[in-house]
């Protein structure tokens, strides 16, 4: 099963609590190709028994690990690769290191118009 299918799985049987413990639900999602295309009603309701109690949460977490496909048009979930940064990369990412000091805007003041030399003073 695939993660978009598992997510679309969950969200049927949330909308539907009371029916989705019962083939007869799942074999009804399963007539109606548009919700899940070619899947069978039992699977669908093994996977809702089988992940049911644990959440969708775990499923998705392992989704890597097992190589459960994205979707049936991607693969599987890119990988995460960490990389060590050097000093000067990590400052220039570091939002909290903001050089120029920033003064709140008053409400009460409308803010000063600067001349034109005033604003080539800065550069």
């Amino acid at each position: 099963m695939t993660l978009t299918e598992a997510i679309r799985v969950f969200e049927l049987a949330i909308e539907n609590r009371a029916k989705c413990s019962g083939a007869a639900y799942w074999l009804e999602v399963e007539r109606k190709e548009y919700l899940l295309p070619g899947r069978k009603g039992d699977v669908l309701r093994a996977f809702w028994k089988e992940h049911s109690k644990t959440g969708l949460e775990p499923y998705i977490r392992t989704a890597p690990e097992n190589k459960i496909r994205y979707s049936h048009m991607r693969e599987h979930i890119p990988e995460i690769k960490q990389i060590s940064l050097n000093t000067a990369q990590l400052k220039i990412m570091d939002p909290t290191k903001v050089e120029a000091v920033m003064e709140p805007i008053s409400n009460n003041k409308a803010p000063a118009k600067q001349t034109p030399k005033e604003k080539l003073k800065h550069l």
